[in-house]
């Protein structure tokens, strides 16, 4: 079983207070990938997937999500 949630991607920035800045962070098929036991190799399972944007993992900021079929 997997955690309920995994680090994919960071990014860390400096922004000044009241500051807007954009951030991209790749995060491809490979990092999406979980271990199958009885195949013993990595796969994209299908299904929904939730992406959290924030300062830690207790300070979630931003929350959307996306479906693999």
């Amino acid at each position: 079983m997997e955690p309920p949630k995994q680090l994919k991607g960071f990014e860390k920035i400096m922004i000044e207070p009241g500051e807007t800045v954009s951030v991209t962070i790749p995060v491809g098929d490979d990092r999406l990938m979980m271990f199958d036991e009885p195949s013993g190799n990595w796969k994209l399972f299908k299904g929904e997937y939730k992406i959290m944007v924030g300062s830690s993992s207790r300070d979630i900021r931003v929350l959307e999500s996306f479906k693999i079929d």
